[in-house]
């Protein structure tokens, strides 16, 4: 794969993308069942696509709606070895996501790999885990805006934008 479309993945992963360690419920004696993901979400088809002939996963159609105003939107996922696998590819060229991207390729790469889900596990291994899926949380939170809009913000026109920078 050539720089220009890793730096291209890299941006589209930045801005519509997510990385995520998913902990799902007890299922089996005190140990949660921890998984690497990784989405990228768009209402255009065709970076969905290519990205899934690329690095295979899948791919979910979430459909329009009226009521709400939403879009057609398609999402790619790839998870566990797979995401680690893409995550190494486009991490140099990440600025957004990169400490995300670091973190999740290390949560794979020291996760205990079993053919069973619910294998028990040591508590240095779920304390790990638990490690990871805590900073993924952090760190997937604070790259979120933090001031909301209010009715005293004054909103300038894109008119207004370029008569200042003429």
């Amino acid at each position: 794969m050539r720089t220009v479309e890793r730096s291209y993945i890299a941006g589209l992963f930045d801005g519509e993308g997510c990385v995520s360690i998913y902990r799902a419920g007890k299922p089996y004696g005190n140990n949660y069942r921890y998984e690497l993901l990784v989405f990228i979400s768009n209402n255009y088809r065709e970076p969905i696509d290519w990205l899934y002939k690329v690095f295979g996963g899948c791919i979910k159609t979430r459909y329009a709606n009226i009521e709400k105003n939403w879009r057609t939107n398609y999402i790619w996922r790839l998870n566990s070895n797979q995401a680690a696998s893409f995550l190494k590819i486009i991490e140099p060229y990440l600025r957004i996501k990169h400490e995300q991207a670091k973190l999740a390729i290390n949560f794979q790469k020291n996760r205990k790999q079993t053919k069973c889900r619910f294998a028990r596990r040591t508590e240095k291994e779920t304390i790990f885990m638990e490690d990871c899926w805590g900073k993924m949380k952090l760190l997937n939170n604070d790259n979120r805006p933090h001031a909301k809009p209010t009715a005293t913000t004054e909103r300038r026109d894109l008119n207004d934008i370029e008569e200042a920078t003429v």
